[in-house]
């Protein structure tokens, strides 16, 4: 299997976010989802998600060798908790340009 999809099976076991991981290993959001899309990733942050995700290398590569019986439903709990920020944060920024605009009409 994909190092990557590994990776993200044991995070989403774990019950973190990609952002959760980033945090917990001193490393950016969009580091840990370009290592779970492409399944890069040099040992040292291996390893240390690795320990963030409180896992031995031997325990990762046999629990997660394989997709696992419930594995899809928990991505798609993830995803759908993604749309669900993305449509909250949409309409934030909907609401601050309306903010915006009204102030620029009270100059």
């Amino acid at each position: 299997m994909h190092l990557g999809r590994q990776i993200r099976m044991a995070r989403t076991f774990r019950g973190m976010t990609q952002e959760d991981l980033a945090e917990a290993i001193s490393k950016t959001r969009s580091l840990i989802s370009s290592i779970e899309r492409k399944g890069r990733v040099n040992a040292a942050t291996f390893n240390d998600i690795l320990k963030a995700l409180e896992i031995t290398q031997d325990e990762f590569f046999e629990k997660f060798a394989e997709e696992r019986p419930g594995y899809q439903s928990k991505l798609e709990e993830e995803n759908e908790s993604l749309r669900k920020e993305i449509e909250q944060l949409q309409k934030l920024v909907s609401v601050q340009q309306d903010l915006i605009d009204l102030l620029k009409k009270d100059r």
